[in-house]
C-alpha cells in the first residue's frame, strides 16, 4: 500500500528539492522560493522560483520558459490560477 511508503518517499523528495534549490541559488536571476523556517516542504507538483528579468541580462520570461521547454523540461512562466474567487 502507497501509504506505508509516503514517510519514505517524502523524506527522498525533500532531499530533491534541496538539491534544486542549492542548484538554482548558483544561477543569477533565478531564485528558489523557500519555505518558512521551521517548515517542511508538503507539496510536490512542481517546483516554482522567482525570476527577475534584469539578473537574467535582460532576457524576457517566456524566452527563459521557451528554452527550457525546448531542453525538455515541463516549466510554465504563469501562476497558479485563482481556486476561490
Amino acid at each position: 500500500m502507497q501509504l506505508e511508503k509516503i514517510d519514505g518517499l517524502n523524506v527522498r523528495r525533500r532531499a530533491y528539492v534541496r538539491t534544486v534549490e542549492t542548484g538554482i541559488e548558483s544561477i543569477r536571476g533565478l531564485e528558489p522560493s523557500g519555505i518558512h523556517e521551521g517548515a517542511e516542504p508538503g507539496g510536490f507538483y512542481g517546483f516554482a522560483c522567482h525570476y527577475d528579468q534584469k539578473g537574467m541580462s535582460g532576457l524576457a520570461k517566456q524566452q527563459f520558459v521557451d528554452a527550457l521547454q525546448q531542453e525538455g523540461l515541463a516549466a510554465a512562466g504563469g501562476t497558479y490560477p485563482l481556486l476561490h474567487t
